[in-house]
């Protein structure tokens, strides 16, 4: 991108904070491809969880378990705070949709215990966690 990298948990270096500063000129892969959970047409997740709010970026359905869409809650400044994971979690039982998410630099899976048990097997052996 432009000649810089772009990587999850870390600040777009074309970001001013607020916005793009070349929102004009950005590349297709990621930025044009790319769309937050939150901003989703038919998003469910409720405007606290804006991402210039709560400094977290859903990314929804971005990998598939058992025939079940997994989101994954990726910090935008910082870890997903504890009224975040409450509500994704009582979002999750209701729709049966596994997360996962990272705090203190570790990774975590919320869902059926096979499913919690795959993603710190896979986390442990520095797999990807999604596709």
């Amino acid at each position: 991108m432009l000649g810089n990298d772009i990587s999850l948990g870390h600040p777009c270096p074309y970001s001013d904070g607020h916005r793009c500063t070349i929102h004009e000129k950005r590349p297709e892969d990621p930025c044009r491809v790319f769309f937050c959970g939150w901003a989703e047409a038919g998003s469910h997740l409720p405007e606290w969880m804006k991402p210039e709010q709560c400094s977290v970026i859903v990314l929804t359905g971005r990998s598939i378990w058992r025939g079940k869409p997994v989101d994954v809650l990726v910090s935008a400044g910082r870890d997903p705070d504890q009224r975040m994971l409450d509500w994704y979690e009582a979002y999750s039982i209701k729709h049966v949709r596994p997360f996962i998410y990272s705090s203190g630099g570790q990774w975590f899976g919320f869902g059926p215990p096979a499913f919690q048990q795959e993603i710190a097997a896979r986390a442990a052996r520095g797999e990807a966690l999604w596709t």
